[in-house]
């Protein structure tokens, strides 16, 4: 597996998670693409919490920057919030 340059403080938690993914077969470039946006925000903006609001602002902040875009990315963020629950987080 690649390293990935997560800066937030969930970066050990995303390196978990694309790990297990790969480890399952998956390396869509896609994902890696998104949670490094997450991850980006969460850094700019002081995000310490996998919570909604988090990922509400986010997702507006997505929108935004990218009008029109399609909300396949939405699924990505999903997955990684479950992993939070399942493995850090029960409030994620």
């Amino acid at each position: 597996m690649s390293t990935y340059e997560f800066t937030s403080v969930f970066a050990g938690e995303l390196r978990r998670r694309l790990a297990f993914k790969q480890g399952m077969g998956c390396y869509g470039a896609s994902r890696i693409w998104y949670l490094r946006s997450f991850d980006a925000y969460c850094t700019e903006h002081g995000v310490t919490s996998c919570d909604q609001p988090a990922v509400e602002g986010w997702v507006i902040f997505k929108k935004s920057s990218q009008p029109g875009s399609s909300p396949s990315w939405m699924s990505y963020i999903r997955d990684f919030g479950r992993w939070m629950r399942t493995h850090n987080d029960s409030e994620a």
